[in-house]
């Protein structure tokens, strides 16, 4: 009797064990998969530290485009929300071989009494720390589109 359960507790450790093995096989293959231009990493320290790219430590270039991209942006979302809107360094990445500064504009909500507020995700911004260019992402097509 403790023979059999103990080769059912061995029996199905190795089955746990293979399934983890097949779920780990299939997702190491999506994420091979991505084509080069969706594929986004880290930028290296030697280009641009953190401190250089948050708000106020930028020369003025990065709130200076993000202010601008607020107050003239046909994007509806932000439209209207226009009074409200406010922006949040959210990571460095480098795509197709250019490095951004990734920025999520967004407007905070509550309560009607002020109590649980919110920051609520209008559009993710992207600045070219060399061209100093901004570009708004389309999701759709996980493409960057210059705003001009």
């Amino acid at each position: 009797m403790k023979n059999k359960k103990l080769l059912l507790t061995v029996l199905v450790i190795i089955i746990v064990i293979f399934l983890i093995n097949i779920f780990y096989r299939a997702y190491k293959k999506r994420q091979e998969s991505v084509t080069e231009s969706q594929k986004v990493v880290s930028v290296e320290k030697n280009t641009t530290t953190e401190s250089d790219v948050k708000i106020g430590q930028s020369d003025g270039w990065i709130d200076s485009l993000l202010k601008n991209y607020i107050a003239s942006t046909t994007n509806p979302l932000v439209v209207i929300n226009r009074k409200k809107e406010s922006y949040y360094f959210d990571s460095y990445q480098i795509r197709v071989g250019v490095s951004y500064a990734m920025y999520d504009v967004g407007h905070t909500v509550s309560e009607g009494d002020g109590s649980e507020p919110r920051t609520i995700h209008d559009v993710w911004i992207f600045l070219d720390l060399s061209s100093h260019k901004l570009y708004e992402e389309d999701l759709s097509t996980e493409k960057l589109i210059e705003f001009k």
